[in-house]
């Protein structure tokens, strides 16, 4: 570039109200120093349109990795939905179930209460009837009667046993239908659980996702803001 001297370049201008000539004289350096600011601007224009373009890219694969987290969380709650579903079925089918058994247990208590009522009632009457036996009418009775009486005897403790036996496997019934209503309690809170924290996982990457935008926005309005001046 040629040395700036302070050669004057005059330029003649006619008014257009009273017809004069006059002329507007600026320097060469004058016009230099302009030229050096105007390009200096430009320099620090395309600068910062190279940081902002920067930013940009840095905006933009934060947004993609936001999106694809969002995503995988999307995929992860879509197979947790699956799994509280079914959970939820099972659980369904088991208070059911366990509503089904404690009908069912209701009415087997109160058999149970009375054959034991029973029970106790024909032991106490066995042995009245045995001491009886003994003491008056085994003297009495002959040996067709002694050997009747030993049968009906026989026969009515076979009955009491098999009445006991059914009241110990209804007693042992009762601790399994406990444990499966237990179980059923302790599935639904851990499913609750698992609940929560999803939706605690999708609030935390849905404000990621928030805030990316805020700054992508903010960035744009920026970028208008430059791109005006």
């Amino acid at each position: 570039m040629d040395s700036p001297t302070l050669q004057v370049d005059k330029v003649f201008h006619k008014s257009a109200l009273t017809g004069v000539c006059f002329d507007t004289r600026k320097s060469s350096l004058d016009l230099y120093k302009t030229h050096i600011q105007l390009v200096t601007e430009i320099n620090e224009k395309e600068r910062q349109l190279i940081q902002h373009g920067k930013t940009l890219t840095n905006v933009k694969s934060q947004i993609n990795q936001i999106v694809s987290n969002m995503r995988k969380s999307g995929t992860i709650e879509k197979k947790n939905k699956a799994i509280f579903d079914k959970l939820k079925a099972d659980i369904r089918f088991m208070k059911e179930e366990v509503v089904t058994l404690g009908r069912s247990h209701h009415p087997e208590e109160k058999t149970l209460t009375g054959i034991d009522s029973n029970l106790k009632s024909l032991q106490s009457t066995k042995r009245s009837l045995s001491n009886e036996i003994q003491q008056n009418l085994l003297g009495k009775l002959s040996v067709t009667d002694q050997r009747k009486e030993e049968l009906e005897v026989t026969l009515q403790e076979t009955l009491m046993e098999d009445r006991g036996r059914k009241l110990d496997n209804s007693n042992a019934e009762l601790p399994v239908i406990n444990n499966s209503k237990h179980d059923v309690n302790k599935n639904f809170n851990y499913l609750e659980q698992n609940m929560k924290g999803s939706t605690q996982s999708r609030k935390m990457h849905k404000r990621n996702w928030n805030t990316g935008k805020s700054k992508k926005d903010a960035f744009k309005k920026k970028s208008m803001r430059m791109t005006r001046i």
